[in-house]
């Protein structure tokens, strides 16, 4: 489904996807989420499109393998094992390939203007109702943020990069120029300028994300302050700090949302508004303690 505006904000483009559970999709019906984002965003943005994997399946069959179930295929691994945590509905929904493909696909699309932003953003807005809060802002914020980037990424709450990225990933793409201090990037929302840069980062991007690099098997599955590998997260923060991608042409951007998953991320005001009332709470919680 895509709606077009007559936005002033005509060089962003939205981009939701979203499952509709059994029996079109290995997923959770997440419809209405989706829905509320987009009637939020309709009005905002040049077009919002809203696709499902039933859509993408009618216009190519071949987008069956970045969609499959790979649950067996986890299973079935020598390097599984009982302890490893994992998530099933990433593994049910292709290990989440079809996210970089998708994104890959857009900037390739000849409706899209050249030079346009296109932003894909989740849409689950029952589970993340913070999603819904700004959406009027989001196009011209991130048309600001972009004026001399080709790809604007988030960090959401700044976990390193070894918390939900296997260590077999790391090894293959950052190697020895790896370093304790990175933080993963979050894929939750990207914004990519159709370009010629735009469409070297999204292939890169597609081309790192194989089902091997997105398999959540490892072998250090209890490795100390490793929680799970987090398939298509893992391969963008991977290639975010790669030698590859800091040695080619493409202008890249990453904000700070600051333990958020908002857009804009919440001003300063706003955060020490958040940490007084935590410090609050936190007070409370020990008088309370102390007086039993």
């Amino acid at each position: 489904m895509v709606q077009h505006s007559r936005s002033v904000f005509n060089k962003v483009h939205l981009v939701l996807f979203h499952t509709e559970g059994f029996p079109w999709d290995h997923g959770k019906d997440l419809s209405e989420g989706a829905a509320q984002l987009a009637n939020r965003a309709v009005g905002s943005f040049s077009s919002v499109t809203v696709t499902t994997p039933r859509r993408l399946l009618a216009e190519q069959a071949n987008w069956e393998e970045s969609l499959r179930d790979y649950t067996p295929n986890v299973i079935a691994h020598p390097l599984f094992s009982e302890k490893l945590e994992w998530n099933r509905g990433w593994a049910r929904l292709g290990l989440q390939q079809w996210k970089p493909r998708l994104i890959a696909q857009l900037v390739e699309d000849s409706e899209i203007p050249e030079g346009d932003i296109v932003l894909y953003h989740d849409s689950d807005a029952v589970k993340y109702p913070e999603y819904l809060g700004n959406v009027s802002l989001w196009a011209p914020w991130i048309a600001k943020q972009m004026k001399s980037a080709d790809v604007l990424a988030f960090n959401d709450n700044n976990v390193p990069l070894t918390s939900d990225t296997k260590i077999e990933l790391i090894e293959r793409v950052l190697g020895d120029t790896f370093d304790n201090r990175l933080r993963h990037v979050w894929s939750g929302a990207i914004a990519v300028r159709k370009s010629d840069a735009g469409r070297e980062f999204a292939r890169k991007w597609l081309d790192l994300s194989t089902i091997e690099n997105l398999m959540p098997v490892t072998r250090d599955a209890e490795r100390i302050h490793f929680h799970q590998h987090s398939v298509d997260q893992a391969t963008l923060s991977c290639l975010w700090h790669s030698a590859d991608l800091r040695n080619s042409r493409i202008r890249r951007k990453v904000v700070y949302l600051h333990k958020s998953r908002r857009i804009p991320p919440p001003s300063l005001i706003e955060r020490i508004q958040k940490n007084a009332k935590r410090r609050i709470r936190k007070t409370i919680r020990s008088w309370k303690s102390a007086s039993h």
